[in-house]
């Protein structure tokens, strides 16, 4: 008898080889196994509780990734999750290439530190980071049944927004109108100042929303980003910001003790489980909880000393 196939019904929406990156064991340029466990400070702020818990238990759900038909039934069952994986095996060689090019002394002096092919990656990958969340696809959802077809069943709702969420399945083809959202919200962040910040003691965080936004909504485009902080490892951060006064930077930074206090305040106000290679000390609780307000020198621009 035919072995019955296998599928992956639990599905993460944070990829697992990112948060890995934010684990208690892993080390830059290491080579993470999908066999091994690995560990993460889960800190909730809504108890104000501290513990370490496996990658693989956190930011995950059920068949988030998933099409049905018109019976509730499964449909092109894992079709986007495999495609998902795939990409994430492209932020694993993305990320090592990173690191390798971000712990070369050299790289520090140059202001073209990332080439487009690089770039436009990492847009790729914040742009799908953000809309791949499940409560973001399910607004997608209800909006599509209130705007555009309210005889739709939340089901069929359902398919068309991970269409336009996760618009892979005809990847092939990258003119197509599901493609569009996902191009308007990354078109914008190519003409933004890109910043990759280095701390060699792995202080940075990460957490259920790993992807820290401020903009605004302009009536020809979906948005005007003003600053962009997106924690790829403990050891390295990447802050896109708006362009000042013409001024363009692709800068290779070393981060200090206030740039590590900016990125955790931002991740911290809106995201209620945030995670970490380390406990959260009672100075990054007050920040966390809003009682210490960081001096934020990458708000709107970029700083003014030499870094």
């Amino acid at each position: 008898m035919e072995e019955k196939q296998k599928y992956t019904v639990s599905q993460h929406f944070v990829p697992q080889v990112l948060l890995r990156g934010f684990s208690t064991t892993y080390s830059v340029g290491e080579k993470t196994a999908k066999s091994r466990k690995y560990m993460v400070w889960r800190y909730d702020t809504i108890i104000d509780e501290q513990k370490q818990v496996p990658t693989s238990s956190i930011c995950v759900e059920d068949n988030i990734y998933e099409y049905t038909g018109k019976q509730g039934e499964f449909v092109l069952r894992n079709a986007l999750e495999k495609i998902l994986g795939k990409i994430e095996s492209k932020f694993h060689e993305r990320r090592n290439q990173l690191e390798s090019k971000a712990f070369q002394e050299s790289n520090y002096n140059t202001n073209c530190f990332l080439d487009k092919d690089e770039k436009d990656f990492w847009v790729l990958f914040i742009t799908l980071q953000v809309l791949r969340d499940p409560e973001v696809i399910e607004l997608a959802s209800e909006l599509y049944r209130e705007i555009c077809d309210s005889s739709l069943s939340e089901k069929q709702a359902r398919n068309v927004a991970l269409n336009y969420c996760v618009p892979f399945l005809n990847a092939e083809n990258e003119n197509i109108a599901e493609t569009k959202l996902l191009v308007e919200m990354a078109a914008p962040m190519r003409a933004m100042n890109f910043h990759v910040l280095v701390d060699k003691s792995g202080g940075f965080i990460s957490a259920r929303r790993g992807i820290h936004i401020e903009a605004r909504t302009m009536p020809e485009r979906y948005a005007d980003y003003e600053l962009i902080v997106f924690p790829i490892t403990a050891y390295l951060c990447m802050v896109l910001s708006k362009k000042k006064e013409g001024r363009y930077m692709n800068r290779l930074v070393e981060a200090d003790e206030m740039c590590k206090e900016d990125v955790l305040y931002w991740l911290s106000r809106k995201n209620t489980e945030l995670f970490s290679n380390h406990r959260f000390s009672k100075a990054e609780i007050a920040v966390i909880r809003g009682d210490r307000i960081p001096t934020m020198r990458w708000k709107k621009g970029v700083r003014d000393d030499k870094n």
